[in-house]
């Protein structure tokens, strides 16, 4: 979860791009099988899996903490993501798949957020 200290007009729309790569990366990572507290558990994991102080200080069951208590959080988070990976038969897109069509989400987001930029310039210069 993140708190918006001071909005601006593209942070919603980065965040849920966060959340479509964070939920990419966990079908990534995990087997074929999962379940859904596995998957929240990979998810809220990536943040901590290259940190150093989590074998060493850290509550080695923090991310565990993390699900347990945000769990309703997390599924209304990551409910869009998840609906967008899904397939007609009612399961999840494969990793792959589903890393591909993120990539063509985001892209056309930035091309968007260029054209916008643009457009700002052009304003701007104009003035």
């Amino acid at each position: 979860p993140v708190r918006v200290l001071r909005d601006h007009a593209d942070t919603a729309a980065l965040a849920a791009a966060n959340h479509r790569s964070a939920l990419t990366a966990a079908l990534l990572l995990l087997p074929a099988e999962f379940n859904e507290d596995e998957m929240y558990l990979e998810v809220a994991g990536l943040s901590y899996s290259g940190d150093v102080r989590q074998g060493l200080a850290e509550n080695p069951r923090k991310v565990n903490d993390i699900v347990g208590a945000q769990l309703p959080l997390l599924r209304e988070i990551y409910a869009a993501p998840l609906a967008e990976s899904r397939v007609e038969g009612g399961g999840l897109a494969s990793a792959s798949a589903t890393a591909s069509a993120a990539a063509e989400v985001e892209a056309g987001q930035a091309g968007r957020t260029r054209q916008q930029g643009d457009a700002a310039s052009s304003f701007s210069s104009s003035s």
